[in-house]
């Protein structure tokens, strides 16, 4: 668990840290939710991560892109995002 030094929120959760390495790419996936609890009023917000790939890991000229969407949930207030970055690969 995060807290900070003021107490207003924590984080919590758990990863999964999964690599895929191959001659020129890296490819990075954190399965597992992440939670931020405000302490003012209880509230929580729950996040998934996004794979990212590294390309050209064998040369300069690296580029890296979000393969998948960033899911974020606040039941609380009843609001749901699928953040989608330039080059997803998203279906369903």
């Amino acid at each position: 668990m995060l807290e900070d030094k003021f107490s207003k929120y924590s984080v919590t959760g758990y990863y999964e840290f999964k690599v895929n390495l191959s001659m020129k790419t890296l490819t990075t996936t954190n399965e597992g939710p992440t939670r931020v609890k405000f302490a003012a009023d209880g509230q929580q917000v729950t996040f998934y991560l996004p794979t990212t790939k590294i390309n050209g890991m064998g040369s300069r000229n690296r580029r890296v892109t979000v393969e998948t969407a960033m899911y974020v949930e606040d039941p609380n207030n009843e609001l749901y995002a699928l953040i989608s970055f330039s080059g997803d690969k998203v279906d369903g």
